[in-house]
């Protein structure tokens, strides 16, 4: 068997995602040097370059799949890969957490940053300073993005809502295996410029600057759109998924008047309403469809049908 070589496997010449062709011209490259009789052919640093993209032969240059003991081919390899099933949950529950913290960033942020009245002109505003009503919400912006978790009496620290909801999904979900590795790395630098900016959003908060607010809100909601996106190029699911990333809208006009998200902030008010009164309580959780209406979810099958148990 000729050697493989990267002019004679153009499939491996893969600048950017290590895809299932790129790792069979890899492997049949290191089968042909096992046949020569080759004392490296298990040495990863002894690999062409052009099998491996370019922004991670660092990171691979010294490793040694001999050393490590493993081999392709046959025998009782251990795997080198995750369930299937396992990555559509990890992403399903990530998905989930994601867009339950798009619809804080809209229906509870937002208000306070662009109060749904305007009650004063923006120059008014402005001659105005603390004074102005349009500011009011800033100081409770300001307490929402306090990102230092605080301590139990046991010593435990609780994370913020933002470390939670935002910036823990959108980088365990980036770093999973659902991903490839590039695809990976562009959205964990996503999830950092996001952390970056929440930080100064809420420091303007805290100053009272409104405008800089403003502009740090906007900057957030592309930077989590752009984020969505990536994702939902990468998964190909269809809009109408559970599982869909929806961008949130950046005109005013398309959030109060769109029925998509009407339906939404109705529902989001009603998770709210179950979260506050459940809270602590394990029977109004498991019965919250019967106690709060078809919007809301219980965490069990058997509460939400709870009135088929009672017939």
């Amino acid at each position: 068997m000729a050697a493989l070589t990267p002019r004679s496997a153009p499939l491996c010449r893969w600048r950017g995602t290590v895809t299932l062709a790129a790792f069979a011209a890899l492997a049949c490259w290191m089968s042909s040097q096992r046949q020569t009789g080759s004392p490296n052919a298990t040495t990863i640093s002894n690999i062409p370059s052009a099998f491996v993209p370019a922004g991670r032969r660092a990171a691979w240059a010294g490793l040694s799949l001999g050393g490590a003991g493993v081999v392709f081919g046959g025998g009782d390899n251990a795997h080198g890969f995750e369930l299937e099933s396992n990555r559509v949950a990890t992403y399903n529950n990530k998905a989930k957490q994601l867009q339950e913290a798009a619809d804080w960033y809209l229906f509870e942020l937002r208000p306070l940053v662009y109060p749904p009245v305007q009650l004063v002109s923006k120059e008014a505003c402005e001659r105005m300073g603390d004074s102005c009503p349009e500011r009011a919400g800033l100081s409770v912006v300001s307490t929402m993005y306090q990102t230092n978790g605080a301590s139990r009496g046991g010593g435990g620290v609780v994370l913020s809502k933002l470390e939670r909801e935002f910036f823990a999904p959108m980088k365990i979900l980036a770093i999973s295996t659902v991903f490839d590795p590039d695809t990976s790395d562009d959205l964990a630098e996503v999830a950092a410029k996001f952390e970056r900016s929440s930080a100064k959003l809420g420091n303007a908060a805290t100053k009272g600057d409104l405008t800089l607010t403003r502009e740090k809100y906007d900057e957030g909601r592309d930077l989590l759109n752009g984020y969505f996106q990536r994702v939902n190029a990468e998964m190909g699911l269809p809009p109408k998924s559970e599982f869909y990333l929806v961008p949130m809208p950046t005109d005013a006009s398309v959030l109060e008047n769109d029925k998509y998200w009407q339906r939404r902030q109705e529902r989001w008010l009603v998770k709210k309403k179950v979260d506050a009164v459940s809270k602590g309580s394990k029977t109004a959780r498991f019965y919250a469809k019967t106690l709060f209406g078809d919007d809301a979810e219980s965490w069990s099958a058997g509460g939400d049908r709870a009135p088929e148990f009672w017939k």
